[in-house]
């Protein structure tokens, strides 16, 4: 056992020391390695520089080279101007020469004529003397002549130089009046158009003053003449006077707290007899009197009233308090037409601009379907337009809602929406210089000023405000901020129309903590894109209303609960109508 285990050690302490000779002689081999690959750096870098300095001494040569092309460039021009100036000299020469020789054939011949002619007249002498005597006479003539001539191709030749530069500078002065002909004709034309386009809106604006005048004029008429219900008769939708037994015919729609009723004014001296429009009647609930019922009812046509007429904001004729008997035959069974003493009772009733289609009933019409791109952004533009209008004259309508846009459409066969109108004011109210209005809460929790009337169309920050101190029952005075409300209400009904629904389902109810606090994080707002393929590939469809991914972040930044990150109402305008095609005023 001893010997077998000396023999192992022996074995091992062989392996160690070839081992050991192994690693030497990698040791030695890799300094081998590290030489080479130094001597390589080395040699790189030697070769870097060489080509260095080849790169510099090639970029000399060819700037000598390029020197030097430029010299012989210029020699060469040089030496071509004098073979040209040679050239024209020798073509000179040519020419005299060629003179010349005609003259010395033409004296050439002559002379030969003149050995024929003393050859040929001996007998005659004195008549030959006398014919050399007249050909010597003419060849001084014809040389005088060619004197001549020569003066005058040279004189022509000079006035042919003078009349080809008079003719260049009379091309350039033509050029020159031909530019500013041109751009006289531009000028006159833009002046033309510029022309065109104002007597065009100022005849739109006549159009617009007479039509400004022409429903002043109406509404202060029937406001003096329009006493009660009787002066109006009531139609249907073909202005066929409405009996007892069609009388539902008349009515445009119907609401907890009021109808209206399609109508046409029958006082005499009428300015526009055949013009129709919505009579809306309230129902008066608590039995109130005349007195207080025009108190009451009076936010539904005072902001109307103050306003300067707008497009897009429905237009107020006249109102009057009369009995409701008077048009008992169109009211439900719910609205009460006496007191509890029998006596008869009296409301409000307002004539409005009749527009015969709400934006919810044509939504509910186009359901399957929706509105086209060119309707979404008309509904958007001209709705913005109006809560723009009533914000420039500080008035907050605080009940934005698709029942509350009315909608006038095309009279042909596709019955596109033509114009947008905001109508129903009972809950808007007047703001100050900040666009503020204070909101007054009982120690009771009783809210003692009108509250607005669309709780999923009001902006967070108003919920804030109010809900705490309602359901504390602790009395205070509320300064609500309303100079974000409108665009967030116009951002909701964008939702409404593009998707069909509000931004946050159950909004304010499924946002609203125990303290009455509104939140809801931005992340939660839809993609409008994304809903619009949804609803698209359900109907399996192609018809869908398309908006750009700048529309749709505009329209997610009005309904952000941060007020800071909305934008302004024409921001909004601008982004769905950049051209102004789709604005009427």
């Amino acid at each position: 056992m001893i010997e077998t285990l000396e023999l192992s050690l022996a074995q091992s302490r062989q392996r160690c020391a070839a081992l050991e000779q192994q690693s030497t002689e990698s040791s030695s081999r890799e300094l081998e390695t590290h030489e080479q690959l130094e001597q390589l750096r080395s040699r790189s870098n030697q070769l870097q520089q060489q080509l260095l300095s080849s790169t510099q001494r090639i970029k000399s040569l060819e700037h000598t080279s390029l020197l030097a092309t430029q010299a012989h460039e210029q020699a060469i021009e040089r030496e071509r101007r004098r073979a040209d100036d040679a050239f024209a000299d020798a073509a000179r020469a040519r020419q005299e020469l060629e003179r010349a020789e005609l003259q010395v054939r033409a004296l050439n011949h002559l002379n030969a004529t003149l050995t024929l002619a003393s050859q040929s007249a001996t007998r005659d002498a004195d008549e030959s003397r006398r014919t050399l005597d007249l050909e010597r006479q003419q060849l001084r003539e014809a040389l005088a002549s060619a004197a001549g001539l020569q003066q005058a191709v040279a004189r022509a030749q000079q006035e042919a130089q003078d009349d080809r530069q008079r003719a260049q500078r009379m091309s350039a002065r033509i050029v020159d009046l031909e530019q500013q002909l041109v751009s006289s004709q531009q000028r006159s034309v833009g002046e033309r158009t510029k022309r065109l386009e104002l007597e065009q809106r100022v005849a739109a604006l006549t159009l617009q003053l007479e039509g400004m005048e022409g429903s002043l004029h109406e509404q202060k008429f029937m406001s003096a003449m329009c006493k009660d219900a009787t002066s109006f008769e009531f139609v249907d939708s073909d202005g066929e006077v409405v009996g007892d037994a069609n009388a539902n015919g008349a009515k445009l729609g119907q609401g907890a707290f009021g109808v209206a009723l399609r109508s046409r004014c029958i006082v005499p001296r009428h300015p526009r007899p055949t013009q129709q429009y919505a009579l809306k009647v309230c129902f008066n609930f608590a039995e109130l009197s005349t007195r207080r019922v025009r108190g009451a009812f009076v936010n539904e046509f005072m902001e109307l009233v103050k306003l300067p007429s707008h497009p897009n904001i429905v237009r107020f004729v006249c109102q009057f308090v009369a009995e409701v008997q008077q048009v008992s035959r169109f009211l439900p069974d719910f609205a009460p037409q006496f007191s509890e003493d029998g006596r008869p009772l009296k409301t409000q009733f307002f004539a409005l601009e009749l527009l015969t289609t709400s934006l919810s009933g044509l939504l509910m019409e186009r359901r399957g379907r929706g509105v086209s791109q060119r309707e979404a952004s008309l509904i958007i533009a001209h709705v913005g337009c109006g809560l723009r209008h009533l914000e420039n004259h500080r008035i907050a309508h605080r009940d934005i809602k698709p029942a509350n846009v009315l909608v006038e459409l095309t009279n042909d066969e596709r019955r596109e929406v033509k114009r947008c109108v905001i109508g129903d004011f009972g809950s808007a109210c007047e703001l100050n210089e900040n666009l503020c209005s204070t909101m007054a809460v009982s120690d009771t929790g009783l809210l003692l000023t009108p509250k607005w009337g669309n709780d999923a169309h009001t902006a967070p920050e108003l919920h804030s405000l109010l809900q705490p101190a309602l359901s504390q029952r602790r009395a205070a005075m509320i300064e609500m901020d309303y100079s974000k409300q409108g665009v967030f209400e116009l951002g909701v009904l964008a939702f409404e129309v593009l998707i069909g629904s509000v931004p946050i389902a159950g909004y304010p109810g499924t946002c609203t903590n125990r303290q009455g606090v509104v939140g809801y994080a931005d992340t939660r707002i839809p993609s409008i894109i994304e809903q619009q393929v949804n609803q698209q590939q359900q109907r399996q469809a192609s018809d869908t209303t398309a908006i750009t991914r700048e529309q749709e972040a505009i329209l997610k930044r009005a309904v952000s609960y941060d007020p800071s990150r909305r934008p302004t109402l024409q921001e909004v305008i601008d982004c769905f109508d950049p051209d102004q095609s789709l604005r009427l005023a």
